[in-house]
């Protein structure tokens, strides 16, 4: 479960939890946020912070934004200009913790605002996501235990080529068990390890190690969590 907070990797997760957790319909369908009308925005300071984010097959990209607006100004912004014709569904609003979020449909992409109250008026961000191509190819070059299910996929393409990739999965094997099949099976695959150590959580033991192939580098973290262990990878580029 993801919990609103001030933090801005968390409140960056709450937009993708929001907008991935809607059905787009494949008519009109985007295959890519640059094709998706462009945001309309108003008056506030916007920087982006995820212009090319693939989450779970998803394209998606996210900005920032620090506005003299109020909380409640942003919304009526956006109930305003995404005011839908006679007998068409308009836009749906919630709230999690202190954010406020609105969303809503558009040529085949969802826009979404996630709002709340800061010093100088309010702060949030945007994000804009399109539904995957039909032809999307599924990802297999995660190495995983027999039966794991992949709860989360993220990559992330930066205006400079780098990549980052964040796997979360989980199956019924021991953390123990997980951790010597990565070592293995990454060595297999060339990576070199750089660390690793054991670790207690509240939920049991657990393992962090980190390895290098190249310029590329992989954090591998395990712990138990009720019945199943979860593991998270880290790919990123190093130039």
């Amino acid at each position: 479960m993801i919990k609103a907070s001030l933090q801005p990797r968390a409140a960056i997760l709450l937009v993708l939890a929001c907008v991935a957790g809607l059905a787009l319909p494949p008519a009109r369908a985007a295959t890519s946020t640059a094709a998706c009308p462009q945001f309309q925005t108003f008056k506030g300071r916007f920087q982006s912070v995820a212009g090319n984010v693939d989450f779970n097959g998803m394209p998606m990209a996210i900005q920032s934004f620090d506005s003299s607006l109020a909380p409640e100004e942003v919304l009526a912004f956006y109930r305003a200009v995404w005011a839908p014709p006679p007998k068409q569904p308009g836009p749906v609003e919630s709230a999690q913790g202190p954010w406020k979020i609105i969303g809503m449909m558009q040529g085949g992409c969802f826009y979404t605002v996630q709002v709340m109250p800061a010093k100088a008026g309010s702060t949030g961000f945007l994000g804009v996501s399109a539904p995957p191509s039909k032809n999307r190819l599924v990802k297999d070059d995660i190495p995983a235990m027999s039966g794991s299910t992949i709860l989360n996929d993220i990559t992330h393409n930066d205006e400079f080529g780098k990549t980052a990739r964040t796997v979360m999965l989980s199956n019924g094997f021991s953390p123990a068990a997980n951790t010597t099949f990565y070592q293995n099976t990454l060595a297999g695959q060339g990576w070199q390890m750089l660390s690793g150590h054991e670790m207690g959580t509240k939920t049991g033991s657990g393992s962090v190690m980190v390895f290098k192939n190249g310029l590329k580098e992989v954090s591998v973290t395990t712990a138990r969590d009720g019945g199943d262990t979860h593991v998270l990878l880290n790919y990123v580029d190093k130039p």
